[in-house]
């Protein structure tokens, strides 16, 4: 009898320590497939179609953060949206171990005369150049302020006149197209006044500091009844006068 109450006890003693056993291995399995899952994360990056810059491009810059990091889902969408060409990012994992990264990119409206050359968008973000301004057939912004520090990488441009020339042009881009695309030249004059040249011959149109809407939307309208002649007819238009357009006709 004794002897079956200690077979009894031994077994149970065994099961216990199986059970224990077993919990053990569970949780280092746990751990052991945390740690494969952390290190294999980023084996594989799929990115949205861009135009701005390369795919390549961005998967570099992802690239930064697993060799710091073990890539931490987190971290890398966090991360991704410093890029200065990056609006916005929506990062998604999908089994087993990919990424999905879909991307909104800023895109410029402007170059700035500044050395190196640099562009903006239309909400003044500072876009460096990454030899891809070959893509872009952009109006050039001159008379600025040449100090770089006016001007950081991936955050808003901190000059005032620049920052107000690039709502003007963002307005020229949204209600009239036809004419941001002829546009070669842009600049805020030493009396602040905004100036624009165009690429056809060119002619100059001085739009002033004031009641730039209105005066965007009379020269539309002035467009619309030259024809068939063209603002190109013209030496130069002058808008700054209350109703009133002065032009200049082109000499032959």
């Amino acid at each position: 009898m004794t002897n079956k109450k200690s077979s009894i006890k031994n077994i149970n003693f065994i099961m216990e320590l199986s059970v224990i056993l077993i919990i053990i291995m569970m949780i280092w399995l746990s751990f052991a497939w945390s740690k494969y899952n952390k290190t294999t994360l980023l084996t594989e990056i799929q990115i949205s179609e861009t135009k701005i810059l390369d795919e390549r491009s961005y998967i570099e810059f992802i690239e930064q953060i697993r060799n710091k990091n073990n890539s931490y889902f987190k971290s890398i969408t966090n991360f991704i949206e410093t890029h200065p060409y990056i609006k916005t990012a929506r990062v998604s994992k999908h089994y087993p171990h990919t990424i999905k990264i879909e991307i909104i990119e800023r895109k410029p409206i402007v170059f700035l005369k500044t050395e190196p050359l640099i562009l903006l968008d239309k909400d003044g973000f500072v876009l460096p150049n990454k030899n891809n301004t070959n893509k872009f057939n952009l109006p050039v912004m001159t008379n600025i302020n040449p100090d770089l520090k006016l001007y950081p990488y991936g955050k808003k441009v901190l000059s005032k006149k620049v920052k107000q020339c690039i709502a003007w042009l963002s307005l020229i881009q949204d209600d009239y197209i036809k004419l941001y695309n002829n546009i070669s030249e842009i600049k805020i004059t030493s009396t602040d006044e905004m100036e624009i040249i165009l690429y056809d011959y060119p002619t100059n149109i001085y739009l002033g500091q004031k009641q730039f809407k209105s005066r965007i939307k009379n020269l539309i309208e002035f467009e619309k009844v030259l024809k068939p002649k063209k603002l190109s007819d013209f030496s130069y238009l002058d808008m700054r006068f209350k109703n009133q357009i002065i032009a200049k006709e082109r000499r032959l």
